[in-house]
């Protein structure tokens, strides 16, 4: 009888074991799939910026004043901001799967996007932008509240209508 209580004991605690063994693995079969979501985020960002400061054309247009920016160079700015708002919101998405901290964003050097309102080229091209992101993303960037882009109608921005509107 004892030998029978002896075996169902062990019994239970092999168990106990496995399911213990079981969930530690889980948990790191998690980790490893957060850090490499993050380096994938990571090295993706990083080469957005890479290249687009080592392409002279994209340096020259970030600090030039919208009005003296041509067709070619909106488009341009317009697919480069797109390429940075589509890495954000990969990014997002794995937060809010729950697969990157909360904080990712900012650790990874997004939060200069919170403060796009003040860049006249990003203003200009929100509004065709804007459309085609998850509601993450438009409250990432408005955070501070929506981007005014009056005054942007002039430039010959991609899009249906040629033109930025509200």
């Amino acid at each position: 009888m004892k030998d029978k209580r002896f075996v169902q004991l062990l019994g239970q605690a092999v168990i106990i074991l496995s399911v213990v063994f079981v969930g530690l693995e889980i948990r790191q079969n998690n980790r490893i799939a957060r850090g490499a979501a993050y380096q994938a985020i990571g090295v993706a960002t990083a080469e957005l910026w890479i290249a687009l400061s080592q392409n002279e054309n994209t340096t020259h247009q970030w600090s030039t004043p919208p009005a003296s920016l041509e067709a070619a160079d909106w488009v341009r700015l317009y697919a480069e901001w797109t390429a940075s708002i589509r890495l954000l919101e990969a990014l997002l998405l794995q937060v809010e799967e729950d697969l990157l901290p909360k904080d990712a964003a900012d650790r990874l050097g997004y939060s200069q996007m919170r403060r796009l309102g003040a860049d006249p080229v990003f203003v200009c091209l929100w509004p065709v932008i804007r459309p085609g992101t998850s509601a993450a993303v438009r409250a990432f960037v408005e955070r501070d509240g929506p981007i005014n882009s009056t005054g942007c109608e002039a430039y010959p921005l991609p899009g249906e209508s040629g033109a930025a509107t509200s």
